[in-house]
């Protein structure tokens, strides 16, 4: 009964909802409308289009591929159509890329805290790679704010550290703070190295999945 009655709120809705409004649309509104296709939609299918690309692979040929760089990359013209139209400047360009970067930064904030919620491990029963552990004890240093807002109960949970530190970092970003990342691949590497460590110390069904599929996103969308 609930699916049906979804079905019948999706079909009013769209019917009594009108086609073309009668106000045009403003720079600022097709870009929020391109946006949101590429964030609640695109986005959020494009590590599932890499894995069922890698499994079909492996059915039809035998062989594992691994898909380390992405398959199709997006990009977008809205708010940035200087070829005649009187309301893009460069003001409208930079807001246009100060808002994808904005939207952006903001998914993997919000796709890392989820993550961490995933990531309880203890040192007590897995260790961590040595170079996770060098990247911690680097950002307690650099980040030291960070490291004393860290609740004491997260001390022996080094992946769930890691990511609050890589969380503050997306935030420094998004400031344009000293302490933020000078560009995707850093990020990148901090992710990747949560991937490996989590593969080299029987992490393979606790998170590592989870934490590829934010990988894959970066490398198609970065910032």
């Amino acid at each position: 009964m609930a699916i049906l009655a979804r079905i019948r709120n999706e079909i009013t809705a769209a019917w009594q909802t009108e086609e073309h409004p009668d106000v045009r649309p403003s720079v600022t509104d097709e870009v929020e409308h391109v946006l949101f296709y590429v964030s609640d939609v695109i986005m959020r299918v494009v590590p599932r289009f890499h894995e069922d690309l890698e499994e079909a692979y492996a059915r039809t040929t035998g062989r594992r591929l691994s898909l380390e760089r992405p398959v199709v990359r997006f990009a977008s013209w809205v708010g940035g159509d200087m070829d005649g139209n009187p309301n893009v400047g460069p003001d409208t360009i930079r807001r246009t890329l100060r808002r994808h970067l904005e939207l952006v930064l903001r998914r993997y904030r919000d796709e890392l805290r989820e993550l961490s919620g995933y990531l309880s491990q203890s040192l007590h029963r897995v260790p961590v790679s040595a170079e996770l552990s060098a990247r911690l004890e680097d950002y307690r240093t650099r980040l030291p704010e960070v490291h004393a807002e860290t609740p004491g109960r997260y001390a022996d949970m080094a992946y769930r550290v890691f990511c609050r530190f890589v969380t503050a970092r997306l935030d420094a970003t998004l400031s344009e703070s000293a302490a933020g990342y000078d560009g995707p691949a850093e990020f990148l590497a901090d992710l990747d190295l949560m991937a490996e460590s989590l593969e080299q110390n029987r992490g393979a069904n606790a998170g590592l999945f989870l934490v590829r599929r934010l990988l894959r996103r970066a490398r198609t969308f970065g910032f």
